[in-house]
């Protein structure tokens, strides 16, 4: 079974994230598949709207932790390739010229929240839970939300959010600006589909180029806010605590951290 699946009709390409027995958390491998096929839509002219879901009632725990424990431990050099894979995979969304939407169900976390924000618009379901994640194990967020949080959520709000990492519900997701709309588990996808289908009809030239200009509006690029991540998180990763916060995360007991 693939780790992803990726489905065009009438105008719409789903990408579904299908390790729901983790929560459909990243892998290296598939990061990189997935940034090869976001990638190879953004010229096709029969797709006009891009949908990121993920099977099993779960959005994306974020990166499997175990799976890339190396990134962990490979130094900087390492730290730096394997962040170059999810960050292709995060540009390749965020640069998609036409409509993106995150059809946003369960667990949407640490890197998966931030593969969310990348989308234009994001549709929940009631079952829906956000959270950075990135603090506790001693890392800085590093994809893309040093960009996309504090504009959808305010300076203080984000920041609150990347300090405790505190699990958001729908509600709440929804009242902050985090989504754009929640509905019951059992309509979800039928919502999000509708609105997939109306964008796919709509005016694409002036959908293109006004997403294009609001996007110019926040005054720095997503190229440069990763730069500022990756730099950030390679210090991080070259030290000590993410180890013990990760070792600390699997054994459910407190971390002491010691790097300043």
């Amino acid at each position: 079974m693939s780790d992803f699946t990726l489905d065009v009709a009438d105008g719409v390409a789903v990408l579904t994230l299908n390790r729901p027995t983790k929560k459909n958390a990243l892998t290296l491998p598939m990061v990189g598949d997935m940034a090869d096929a976001v990638a190879a839509l953004h010229d096709r002219d029969d797709v006009n709207v891009l949908v990121l879901t993920g099977a099993g009632g779960e959005f994306c725990a974020g990166a499997d932790l175990i799976a890339n424990a190396g990134a962990l431990q490979g130094g900087a050099d390492a730290a730096r390739t394997n962040m170059g894979t999810f960050h292709k995979l995060l540009l390749a969304v965020w640069n998609f010229p036409r409509a993106t939407l995150a059809a946003v169900a369960g667990d949407a976390v640490g890197f998966g929240m931030d593969l969310s924000l990348a989308c234009d618009v994001r549709i929940g379901a009631d079952t829906a839970r956000f959270s950075q994640g990135f603090g506790k194990i001693a890392l800085v967020p590093d994809g893309g939300s040093s960009l996309t949080l504090a504009r959808l959520v305010g300076l203080s709000k984000a920041l609150e959010l990347f300090y405790f990492s505190p699990q958001i519900t729908s509600g709440e997701a929804l009242r902050i600006g985090l989504l754009n709309q929640v509905v019951p588990a059992s309509e979800h996808e039928a919502t999000w589909r509708g609105l997939a289908a109306m964008l796919a009809t709509g005016p694409q030239k002036a959908l293109r180029l006004g997403k294009a200009n609001i996007r110019k509006g926040l005054g720095i690029t997503m190229e440069e806010a990763l730069a500022n991540e990756a730099d950030a998180q390679v210090q991080c990763l070259t030290g000590t605590d993410p180890m013990v916060g990760v070792m600390s995360w699997m054994n459910k007991t407190a971390p002491t951290f010691t790097e300043r």
